[in-house]
């Protein structure tokens, strides 16, 4: 009886919806086949209540994210200027660096919707020196090379080996972000080689694990949240991402959804050390106001081998694109994004640069030439992560060359998605943020992101069912081990 139950179970999941047939049937079909394997000793009644607590506790987290608001976590990024240097081996260019943290912040966001969290990326600076590297290839751990930095801006007390750096709380107010990410260019040789989670407040992470890892920065973030390791007989059964930042096709744990449910409720929680109970998803989470727009225009848009240089133009303007000079500084990063046309190859990679207004300014002239090109070849350039101001419209620029094929090109900068964290809704009218407190609603469109990030249709019941899998697994173990 106990079988043909687990059957039937089985048979109403996988033919509930086509798409699962074909992708998740294995892996659905191995997970029920498992649990029926170590039920004998349940009787029926036990199975059918544990069985209807993982289905309503499933069901609640899913239902929720129709019901509730996402919990939106902006996130600030620091990069050590080695991670870009010519002399390392393992550089990064900026676009490739923007390609992996759009793959690294979509896979949480897949990860995380269940539990109505949302991450959002709000800039990308570089940092002033080296330091927390040289630490590092020193020999200190994570903890010691930045100890100063995340104790400020968690206000912990300091050993007397350590003084206060407010460098990075200062950004992190000033870009109204919730939590750092803190990029180096070494790793901890010992301890933690890809990174480290510091409390509420962020954590590092080196720069080869964002390009080789899929979800580093999600097994972070988990940490910044008070996730722990799962034990290790756990993870020998299930893939989770607290066991290992390594694999793509993972999945938060019961567990840790449960516990995620309770911060984003705001109700109950428990204290743990080191964390400060009122700030898990954030201390700076007000919304940056944006009042100013940016528009690009560029001179000559279409170059050739006898047209090589152009210049981009950079104006604040308000709503009705009349120029509005503000009182404070700000700034903006002037992005490129390879097309046919590759960075070092047929443009300059320094074209893409943080671009500063003082005070009373409201333009900016940036000169572009090209490389000569036989073929014809294109970029897009715009500008986003600005502070206190909207993103530009998006323009491109192509290069005519004498044969009309985009032809060969160098291998020198990998492919940026076409999904962009922030892309302008309506590059040719970029608005005022409403003051709703929404981040939705400004020019910052986070719902153009993965569309595993929404929360409705099959991708809303697809990490349902694959928890309820994880689940039966988990439930298998318990029952193996109580008879054992």
């Amino acid at each position: 009886m106990q079988q043909n139950s687990l059957n039937t179970l089985t048979l109403f999941v996988l033919i509930i919806n086509p798409f699962f047939r074909h992708i998740y049937r294995p892996f659905l079909y191995d997970s029920f086949h498992y649990y029926s394997s170590h039920a004998q000793g349940l009787t029926l009644c036990a199975y059918l209540t544990k069985t209807l607590k993982t289905i309503l506790l499933l069901a609640s987290l899913s239902i929720s994210s129709f019901s509730q608001a996402k919990e939106s976590i902006d996130l600030l990024v620091v990069v050590e200027p080695d991670v870009f240097a010519k002399n390392n081996p393992n550089r990064l260019t900026r676009e490739s660096l923007q390609a992996a943290l759009t793959q690294q912040i979509n896979t949480a966001n897949s990860l995380y919707q269940l539990a109505n969290i949302h991450y959002h990326l709000v800039a990308i600076l570089d940092w002033e020196d080296n330091a927390v590297s040289q630490r590092l290839s020193q020999g200190d751990h994570y903890p010691q090379a930045l100890n100063s930095l995340m104790s400020a801006i968690t206000n912990q007390e300091l050993s007397t080996q350590f003084h206060s750096d407010n460098r990075a709380k200062t950004y992190l107010q000033q870009y109204y972000a919730d939590k750092l990410i803190f990029i180096t260019k070494e790793k901890d040789t010992s301890l933690e080689p890809f990174g480290h989670g510091f409390y509420q407040a962020g954590l590092s992470v080196h720069s080869q694990a964002l390009m080789a890892m899929p979800s580093v920065l999600a097994h972070l973030l988990g940490h910044t949240l008070a996730l722990e390791h799962p034990s290790a007989s756990v993870c020998q059964s299930m893939t989770l991402l607290m066991c290992s930042p390594f694999e793509a096709n993972i999945a938060l744990s019961i567990t840790d959804l449960s516990w995620l449910g309770q911060l984003t409720q705001g109700k109950n929680i428990p204290h743990k050390t080191g964390f400060d109970n009122s700030a898990y998803l954030g201390e700076f989470s007000p919304t940056m106001p944006k009042l100013a727009n940016i528009k690009l225009s560029i001179d000559q848009r279409e170059l050739s081998n006898e047209q090589r240089d152009t210049q981009i133009t950079l104006q604040l303007v308000n709503d009705n694109g009349e120029l509005k000079p503000l009182k404070q500084t700000i700034s903006v990063e002037l992005f490129t994004q390879s097309g046919t046309a590759v960075a070092a190859y047929h443009y300059p990679e320094s074209l893409y640069q943080r671009v500063v207004f003082l005070s009373g300014e409201t333009q900016k002239h940036i000169s572009l030439e090209i490389q000569p090109s036989a073929h014809y070849a294109n970029f897009n350039v715009g500008t986003r992560y600005g502070l206190l101001v909207n993103d530009s419209n998006i323009e491109k620029v192509t290069i005519i060359g004498d044969i009309k094929d985009s032809g060969p090109t160098a291998p020198t900068e990998p492919q940026a998605p076409t999904i962009e964290i922030n892309p302008s809704p309506n590059p040719s009218a970029p608005v005022i943020d409403n003051g709703s407190g929404d981040d939705n609603n400004t020019g910052n469109t986070d719902d153009t992101l993965d569309s595993s990030g929404d929360s409705s249709g099959t991708t809303s019941l697809l990490p349902l069912l694959i928890l309820l899998s994880i689940a039966f697994r988990r439930m298998a173990g318990t029952k193996n081990h109580l008879t054992h």
